[in-house]
């Protein structure tokens, strides 16, 4: 049967080792889609993947500091840690054959890994997924969706240093989109005087 053309989009706040989910009703909810007349037998045209992650950081930066917030960083690490879980919410999306999976499946580990890995206090993740929409709008319409949920706007205006993003493609035309969100450890300076 056809998939599910409503786009979940879900969202987790993990701070230091302890997770903590919003009860937002706009967690599962309806987002922007246009039928862009893919019939379901054939292959869809491939996503310039890196691009629209490109655009969801701009995106994001633009809405920090419309709200007077700081720009956060890029870091490769992250962006490599967002595309991995991407590609398995794909994956899981591709077996399943009836629905999108939008999940933070394995979050506490990943938390934890990025965590020690960048030496950060701070943790933060959004997922969301589109389907059946044309390229030049998904970076949009994805960040739109995340910024009109309470718990999704938490992690974008949050405290926070850097920010990854990660976009893979599924086998239906959809667009699956991972941003984590990290706050380092400030370390004093060297030249810093103690009391």
């Amino acid at each position: 049967m056809y998939i599910n053309l409503l786009s979940k989009i879900l969202s987790v706040c993990l701070v230091g080792f302890s997770a903590s989910c919003s009860n937002d009703q706009n967690i599962y909810r309806k987002v922007y889609t246009a039928d862009i007349g893919i019939q379901h037998h054939e292959k869809p045209p491939a996503f310039n993947t890196k691009e629209i992650a490109r655009k969801i950081h701009k995106l994001t930066n633009d809405y920090r500091h419309k709200q007077g917030l700081h720009a956060l960083g890029a870091s490769s690490y992250l962006d490599s840690a967002s595309l991995k879980h991407s590609y398995y919410m794909r994956d899981q999306s591709n077996k399943n054959k009836t629905r999108l999976v939008i999940s933070h499946d394995n979050g506490q580990s990943r938390a934890t890994k990025v965590m020690i890995d960048t030496s950060s206090i701070r943790y933060g993740e959004n997922v969301g997924a589109l389907h059946r929409i044309r390229e030049d709008h998904i970076a949009e319409k994805i960040v739109e969706g995340w910024i009109e949920s309470k718990a999704h706007l938490k992690n974008i205006i949050g405290d926070y240093d850097e920010l990854g993003v990660g976009v893979s493609q599924g086998n239906d035309y959809e667009a699956l989109a991972t941003q984590i969100f990290i706050k380092k450890r400030a370390y004093p300076s060297k030249y810093q005087r103690f009391p």
